[in-house]
């Protein structure tokens, strides 16, 4: 509870002295992003900093080389046996990957459905 008090509707009262630490400016620069890719993720947050070449890690992985290439250069997506093997290898989860995956497919999508109109409800 924020200040150990909830208002009768279940809303939460919030000290008049709290401040965001975010500014709306970043708050659209987040949204304007375009979505990360699992291979960007993999690149700068594995391979660069443990210093292993995207070749030493398909062979490691025993996969094609190609395979790791591919997706670091972001032109194909993590499958769920690449997910296995990177969460086996890094000691993530599958779910990791295969959530980066879903996550950037889902908002490559979302840019494309943004004109359907919702279907109306009918009251019953």
């Amino acid at each position: 509870m924020f200040s150990g008090e909830l208002v009768s509707s279940g809303q939460i009262k919030v000290p008049r002295t709290l401040k965001l630490s975010i500014t709306t400016e970043e708050v659209i620069l987040v949204m304007l992003k375009k979505p990360c890719h699992p291979g960007e993720v993999l690149k700068f947050e594995f391979l660069l900093p443990l210093e292993i070449s995207a070749g030493e890690l398909a062979k490691r992985l025993r996969v094609p080389r190609s395979r790791i290439e591919r997706l670091v250069k972001e032109t194909c997506p993590v499958t769920v046996d690449s997910a296995l093997r990177l969460s086996h290898f890094f000691g993530t989860t599958p779910q990791f990957w295969l959530n980066l995956q879903n996550n950037y497919d889902v908002a490559n999508a979302s840019i494309n459905i943004s004109g359907i109109q919702p279907l109306e409800r009918i009251a019953v």
